[in-house]
């Protein structure tokens, strides 16, 4: 299984409300497991943050099985809301060099 970091921050100077981080899990995994429960709506995970104070971070370790077969990029799509600021979307790859029959996949990122 392969863990990632899923970080949102609060770079205004107020509160922000009713903050949710939505994922969207890649075609080539399966979820595992979260530090946060999760909700989900397909193949999108969502976890519902809260409230997070001025400049502050709250972070969610999410776990996945890359499948058998899997080759090159697996690209993930993330993105935070509060009910009184902006959405914003994160992207990041991660490069698979393979995916052996048995065993953990190595990956660089």
């Amino acid at each position: 299984s392969e863990t990632y970091k899923l970080v949102v921050t609060n770079t205004s100077t107020t509160i922000a409300t009713k903050v949710t981080v939505c994922d969207t899990l890649p075609s080539q995994t399966q979820y595992i497991s979260a530090t946060k429960t999760a909700t989900f709506h397909g193949n999108k995970a969502c976890y519902k943050i809260g409230t997070l104070a001025p400049h502050a971070k709250a972070t969610v370790t999410v776990h996945l099985h890359i499948n058998v077969g899997t080759k090159g990029p697996v690209t993930n799509h993330a993105t935070a809301t509060a009910s009184d600021a902006p959405t914003v979307t994160a992207t990041a790859k991660i490069r698979v060099v393979a995916v052996p029959q048995h065993g953990v996949a190595p990956v660089t990122g």
